[in-house]
């Protein structure tokens, strides 16, 4: 059959990166995705299928509505699998005349953040959710979230029953423990790496407060908005030989394998890919209490710390030793429903009962 994912664009993340490995895993149904930014975006050749940027929210709403249904018939498409959070609920409405089956997929857990708007804000956004909530439950929509956090977030508290769990997978092959390291670590110091856009919610300048009081070397790996903002705190606090900043890489495993540590301080995460991608490295990995504890796999190699106490963290980056071996830890991951194997065939079957309902 053939599925439409539609995002903004293929730019590196974690949904899109998932989205890539599941156009190659997923033999047995054809992926299309609609960049309703108008662009392709950096990742756009590592998927396996067609981007079609035409349909486009820049030439308006109407516009939108009219060229994504006229696809749909003439291209005989069966599933439109929304990833837009609460703006999937707009594209339940422009479908609301077509018998395609929809998904709308939430990724991420965002109600902690949303505790610190200012009373407008709040506001609004209260309305925006309670408007997609209701959009969902009137016209038909399937449900799927990457956590159960996640699920809570975009559907509602007492909706999540009604909701299919999906992990989202990585593949596993490239992060085999065999792998040869890279070289971008510091002899001097011990090495942790941190990967995710560079944006509020990965909660960098965090990270720098944090190895500003520690004798340790800082790996961030990811684009984003803040890095100008970054790059002036690194100087600020003269972190310039202890923080490197390598932007969007296609070597992750290698610079995971680099490390002696991950570190994870977001302030919210749907799941947190990245962190699955540490653990499959056999790195013992420190993160915030925000990350869903669904993303948990190798137990033993996992500190939870808070956001709102820089001491232990701080205390942490001295005794960073993982107790279970990189081989444990690999088959672990492996064995877990974080594969990419599983994860989708646990979503090529969900489209199949979708399809017979």
């Amino acid at each position: 059959m053939k599925v439409i994912h539609i995002i903004s664009k293929l730019d590196p993340g974690g949904i899109e990166r998932w989205l890539i490995d599941i156009s190659h895993e997923d033999t047995e149904n054809e992926h299309v995705i609609i960049a309703c930014s108008g662009e392709k975006g950096k990742w756009y050749s590592k998927f396996n299928g067609d981007v079609i940027t035409d349909i486009t929210l820049k030439s308006g709403v109407i516009k939108f509505q009219k060229k994504l249904n006229e696809f749909i018939e003439y291209n005989n498409v069966s599933i439109v699998h929304s990833h837009l959070y609460r703006f999937s609920a707009f594209v339940r409405l422009a479908l609301l005349f077509s018998k395609v089956k929809f998904i709308a997929h939430s990724h991420n857990d965002k109600r902690f953040i949303k505790g610190h708007y200012d009373l407008r804000k709040r506001t609004k956004d209260n309305f925006y959710s309670l408007f997609s909530k209701c959009v969902f439950r009137v016209f038909k929509t399937n449900k799927v979230a990457a956590s159960v956090d996640a699920a809570q977030d975009l559907f509602g508290s007492s909706n999540t029953n009604k909701v299919k769990i999906i992990h989202c997978g990585i593949d596993l092959n490239k992060f085999n423990y065999q792998l040869e390291s890279s070289d971008v670590g510091n002899a001097s110091f011990k090495t942790f790496i941190t990967i995710g856009s560079l944006t509020e919610q990965k909660n960098h300048l965090f990270l720098l407060d944090l190895f500003s009081n520690v004798n340790a070397h800082l790996i961030i790996v990811g684009e984003g908005k803040l890095r100008i903002k970054i790059e002036e705190q690194i100087k600020e606090l003269n972190l310039s030989n202890r923080v490197t900043l390598l932007g969007n890489r296609d070597d992750i495993p290698y610079l995971l394998k680099s490390s002696d540590g991950f570190i994870f301080p977001s302030i919210f995460e749907g799941l947190g890919l990245a962190f699955i991608e540490a653990q499959a490295a056999g790195l013992n990995c420190i993160i915030s209490d925000k990350i869903p504890r669904e993303a948990d796999i190798v137990h033993e190699n996992i500190l939870r710390l808070p956001l709102d106490n820089i001491k232990v963290w701080i205390e942490a980056l001295g005794s960073s030793e993982g107790k279970l071996g990189k081989v444990e830890s690999y088959n672990r991951c492996s064995e877990s429903t974080f594969n990419i194997e599983r994860s989708s065939k646990l979503l090529s079957d969900f489209y199949i009962s979708i399809m017979k309902a």
